[in-house]
């Protein structure tokens, strides 16, 4: 287990400095090797213990809503230079990602450093950690693998329609009326937001499982089955593609395409991983980035087939 989190904590490196610093790789390794001691806590201990984990961050905006009025003037103006950056900062980060590969590289390590320290110890650390222990719980009580009760299942379902959702779509809507203002709604529109995707991921979870159970249809669940299995091909390939599309050393797109258009390049790039990974696997046994990995950790060339 160490030996495979090290080799990703590498890859999440390599990827977060030389293509995209919003990398998460290195944040899964780091965490990763932090749960392992507390794998053998009983279900109901792991659950508990991720659902305060993810609470965590949750709290500290609440906590930013409290204590950013007191700053002053001052000190609410660094704070939204951070949410919020001004339109000469916003033209310099599009001028340095428009240049080359290579002369990006200065913004890149910035932001992939502070990624993997602010973010990762504020935030992300802690979401993560806290989704490894609650699928760590819910997988020993057999719901990924449908072994679980189906009601249990239904229930997942009904809570993320009851409560994730409308609490996901009131999140947009207090933002929107309170014209995101820091230190206004901001901070608790967030919290309302991060906490409904919380719920919502659970109610995924139950209706997958009760599509394969009860229905299966192989042309859904193969290609997600495919894509599952070549995940960690696929977003690197995601990042790799979306570098070439808007950075300078690809089309240099960045700025120039409105939402929509946004929209339209991420669902041709996620049908393109769809089909691939289908057909990938139909001759091969791993995908590439998985085939390195393994590789690696097990210290032996893998098989392809």
């Amino acid at each position: 287990h160490f030996r495979r989190m090290a080799v990703l904590w590498a890859i999440g490196l390599l990827h977060a400095y030389l293509i995209w610093s919003g990398d998460i790789l290195v944040t899964y390794a780091i965490v990763g090797v932090a749960v392992y001691f507390l794998r053998n806590l009983s279900p109901k201990l792991l659950i508990l213990l991720g659902a305060c984990g993810y609470a965590v961050p949750l709290t500290l905006l609440l906590l930013a809503h409290v204590l950013v009025p007191k700053l002053g003037v001052a000190g609410i103006e660094a704070v939204v230079a951070q949410f919020d950056p001004s339109e000469s900062t916003t033209a310099e980060y599009y001028r340095a990602y428009l240049t080359g590969w290579f002369d990006q590289m200065g913004v890149r390590a910035k932001a992939a450093f502070a990624n993997q320290t602010i973010a990762l110890f504020g935030a992300m650390g802690w979401i993560a950690g806290g989704m490894m222990l609650i699928g760590m719980g819910l997988q020993r009580l057999g719901i990924f693998s449908g072994a679980g009760p189906t009601r249990a299942h239904v229930f997942m379902i009904g809570v993320t329609a009851l409560f994730g959702y409308p609490l996901l779509v009131y999140s947009f809507w207090f933002h929107f009326a309170g014209d995101w203002t820091i230190p206004g709604t901001f901070f608790v529109g967030l919290f309302m937001r991060e906490a409904a995707y919380g719920i919502i991921v659970f109610g995924w979870v139950g209706a997958v499982v009760l599509l394969c159970r009860y229905w299966n249809p192989v042309w859904i669940t193969g290609p997600l089955a495919a894509i599952g299995k070549m995940s960690l091909s696929n977003y690197l390939a995601q990042s790799l593609a979306m570098s070439l599309i808007f950075n300078g050393h690809g089309l240099g797109l960045m700025g120039k395409l409105d939402n929509i258009a946004q929209i339209y390049t991420a669902l041709l790039i996620g049908a393109t991983q769809l089909a691939v990974s289908t057909l990938w696997l139909r001759r091969f046994r791993l995908g590439p980035v998985e085939w390195l990995w393994r590789s690696l950790v097990d210290m032996r060339w893998q098989r392809w087939t």
